[in-house]
């Protein structure tokens, strides 16, 4: 008997430039746009054609697609993918600026819905091809006894393709891995992905991730166990020693504000 797959997580949403040629698709500067939360997508279709014969419903054509809302929940926007999705201008000085220089781009929109099969977890990779985000709304309250987590939903109108086709949704197959599923995500969006090496010794990390897009901002805070002290710490990316622009010990935070190639991070702690 067949068995089939129920959706048990979403994770990882991605975006990407739109870019139309001659019918031809194709999509830049690929980041992460944040932590995903959850994600709705609504399509919108034309009436269907029925043929009715012999006093009943002999047949019938579906609607076609003409449009769609996607609705994307995410843990926060950092103020460079804020601005890329909304076509805002370089920052001036210390501020970002909303209005008429404001242009909200295409782009198309990735992530990556996790599934369970009869005991088995996979991980797919679904793309809309083209969208542009609505104007962000705000929304805040103020903190009580307790934490109140606060997450940011984010509209956008989802529309055909350009292409010959007008397609509108990829879907990937399934990955047994969820980094796989990402590199074919971010790769189907036009960009790669570099490897995240940690060699530590006596010494925790923020980061957990493997893998990072190219050109991405990478982040991590390091703290010794226990009984330790940071002794030494050593960043290199694309196989060049970045220690002295990427580390900084009196924060314990590596920042690489884009990264271009595959970074190992090795630090040790030693005893008080």
């Amino acid at each position: 008997m067949a068995v089939g797959k129920v959706c048990t997580g979403f994770s990882r949403p991605y975006v990407a430039l739109y870019n139309e040629s001659a019918g031809v698709v194709t999509y830049t500067g690929t980041r992460r746009l944040a932590r995903g939360v959850s994600v709705n997508v609504s399509p919108d279709t034309g009436d269907t054609n029925d043929f009715y014969a012999d006093n009943v419903l002999a047949e019938s054509d579906s609607g076609v697609f003409t449009g769609g809302t996607l609705t994307l929940t995410v843990d926060g926007l950092h103020v460079d993918a804020e601005r890329m999705i909304m076509g805002l201008p370089e920052a001036d000085g210390d501020w970002v600026a909303y209005g008429d220089n404001q242009s909200a781009p295409n782009v198309g929109v990735g992530f990556i819905a996790r599934y369970m099969s009869d005991g088995v977890t996979t991980y797919t990779p679904i793309i809309l091809c083209k969208n542009k985000f609505n104007p962000l709304p705000l929304e805040a309250t103020t903190q009580g006894e307790s934490i109140d987590w606060q997450t940011e939903e984010l509209t956008a109108k989802i529309m055909r393709g350009d292409d010959a086709n007008h397609n509108w949704k990829y879907l990937g197959k399934d990955y047994t891995s969820e980094n796989d599923a990402e590199a074919a995500l971010v790769t189907k969006l036009g960009g790669s992905m570099h490897t995240i090496t940690q060699t530590l010794t006596n010494v925790f990390s923020s980061l957990s991730d493997e893998a990072i897009a190219d050109g991405e901002p990478l982040e991590a805070t390091l703290a010794a166990e226990s009984g330790y002290v940071i002794d030494s710490v050593t960043v290199t990316m694309g196989g060049e020693d970045i220690t002295s622009t990427a580390w900084s010990a009196s924060t314990s935070k590596i920042n690489i504000a884009s990264v271009t190639g595959d970074v190992v991070i090795v630090a040790t702690g030693v005893e008080e």
